[in-house]
């Protein structure tokens, strides 16, 4: 990260160039910067961090190493790329900086108080917020979606989420949405994360067939929020599974580097635990079992 005077004179590097760090933000009195990154490169994965240091240059502080999980929004639903924001904000008053983080198949805002205080979620699991700004020192607006409803705005604090606008109202009222339900399975003592998309229109006691859905990446997360391409499937006669393996972000920085060198061989037995115990349920056409 530099700093370029506006009116002519040398650039100045702040971060000493081994890390990578982007989304320079100015604290409200100029004094400090907030950015993202990871203070070193290295082949397995690493978690993106938020960090601060005085506009002078100097030390960097890490705000967010203590909760083990990647600054951003690492979430897959849809539609997404419209709705996007910046990951990080300065509060209105300086003290904290609230930030994008994924966390088990969500994104959420989190504040992190620049004392070093305890960091607070100020948006809860299931919600894959995808760009928020400051109303006030205690309500934000945020982009959101959840798993019956595309990308809407609303204004969020700690204890309530209140819609603002229902773009989507009449077109949801012409369809049908499948909702996913929440499949936690343990996996040589690892519980994984997915769900499970169920067909519409089935028949009383058919057996749909199934399609295993995997995410690329690998370091991104499914979300249960609305995606219109999984939805698809559901519309079309299929049960749709879809996980968060090893090598997803959003459960530790271990979990996401377990496929480091091992991707599709660490992350095998996840998906197959997944299947397993959802074909075992014998509501499936174990003869139709898709993957995409």
């Amino acid at each position: 990260i530099w700093t370029v005077p506006a009116h002519g004179g040398e650039p100045r590097r702040l971060t000493d160039g081994q890390g990578s760090y982007g989304n320079p933000v100015w604290s409200p009195d100029c004094t400090k910067i907030a950015f993202t990154g990871e203070a070193e490169l290295a082949s397995t994965y690493r978690n993106t961090r938020l960090w601060t240091m005085s506009a002078a240059g100097g030390e960097q502080a890490d705000l967010s190493g203590a909760i083990d999980r990647s600054i951003g929004d690492s979430s897959m639903s849809h539609p997404k790329g419209d709705t996007s924001g910046p990951p990080i904000r300065w509060t209105p008053d300086g003290t904290a900086i609230d930030a994008l983080v994924g966390d088990r198949g969500s994104t959420r805002v989190v504040r992190f108080p620049l004392d070093g205080g305890q960091s607070t979620a100020l948006t809860g699991l299931g919600y894959h917020v995808m760009a928020f700004d400051h109303l006030d020192a205690d309500r934000l607006v945020v982009t959101i979606a959840n798993a019956s409803t595309l990308t809407e705005l609303a204004i969020a604090t700690t204890e309530t989420l209140t819609p603002i606008t229902d773009f989507n109202a009449e077109w949801l009222s012409d369809v049908a949405v499948a909702m996913p339900e929440e499949l936690v399975v343990e996996v040589n003592g690892t519980p994984v994360q997915g769900w499970l998309l169920r067909p519409q229109g089935a028949a009383p006691g058919a057996k749909p067939p199934l399609i295993l859905n995997i995410h690329g990446g690998p370091h991104g997360q499914f979300s249960p929020a609305f995606f219109h391409e999984l939805q698809l499937f559901a519309a079309r006669g299929y049960g749709l599974l879809f996980i968060n393996p090893r090598g997803s972000v959003g459960y530790g920085e271990d979990f996401a580097a377990a496929v480091s060198g091992k991707w599709g061989i660490a992350d095998q037995q996840d998906f197959e635990a997944q299947l397993d115990h959802v074909l075992a349920t014998g509501e499936w056409d174990e003869e139709r079992v898709g993957v995409t």
